[in-house]
């Protein structure tokens, strides 16, 4: 499937638009917060791979205190440009703070393509199905996000922007909106399709504005870093 260039640059402009002035009618105090990562990825063959992750953040959805998540997933490489994901992952509290613990069965279909310049584009669909301290739930997520490669002899520099946008089945509504823009730093040149990467180290740092109507206080602002080791 070829979708124009042209879709593809209104599409993400919309989205980050429609986010930036959600956030920007916002008056609230934003809470500012680090969140810690780890990716895993283990192929399998050329189609298949395990996906592994931890992280911890701070969101106020879940009340006061730190959330924990680790989850475990396969993914499928599917016509070179869509990787379909089903995984698994349990969040829960650290340390002091309410009560909390969360189920989730979620699936993935995100395709992607190179443009032209070095420009990469992804559309992310997610669905989740939720089940946060004993009580079920849907979740709908969309993230585009567009990067461009600069490449040296060894090592290559990604920088990028995404927005994404979420729908709850427990508010019945859309009640969230994420932007993000940062780098990720490839310890290895990119060889071959966008897919697949294979025996790569990455780092990504990102910096993450984001409006949760459902939450107190409803602005968030976060540095995030993630260390992704692909064997």
């Amino acid at each position: 499937m070829k979708v124009p260039i042209h879709v593809i640059v209104l599409t993400f402009a919309v989205t980050l638009g429609a986010a930036v002035v959600t956030v920007g009618q916002q008056s609230s105090p934003a809470k500012h917060e680090v969140w810690p990562q780890i990716n895993l990825y283990f192929p399998l063959n050329d189609k298949f791979r395990i996906f592994a992750m931890a992280s911890e953040e701070r969101s106020g959805e879940e009340g006061e205190g730190f959330k924990g998540t680790v989850g475990i997933h396969l993914d499928y490489f599917w016509k070179k440009r869509w990787t379909l994901r089903a995984g698994y992952r349990h969040a829960f509290r650290i340390g002091s703070g309410d009560p909390f613990k969360e189920h989730r069965l979620l699936f993935e279909q995100t395709y992607s393509r190179d443009l032209a310049h070095k420009f990469a584009f992804h559309d992310r669909n997610r669905q989740e199905f939720r089940t946060v301290n004993g009580d079920f739930s849907l979740r709908f997520r969309n993230r585009l996000r567009v990067e461009r490669e600069f490449s040296g002899e060894k090592r290559a520099l990604i920088p990028y922007g995404s927005g994404e946008l979420y729908y709850d089945t427990r508010f019945n509504t859309f009640n969230r909106y994420r932007l993000m823009t940062g780098v990720e730093f490839r310890f290895r040149k990119r060889e071959g399709a966008v897919l697949n990467i294979r025996r790569q180290k990455t780092l990504d740092f990102y910096y993450v504005w984001q409006h949760d109507s459902r939450s107190s206080p409803s602005r968030v602002q976060a540095i995030g870093i993630t260390f992704g080791v692909h064997f």
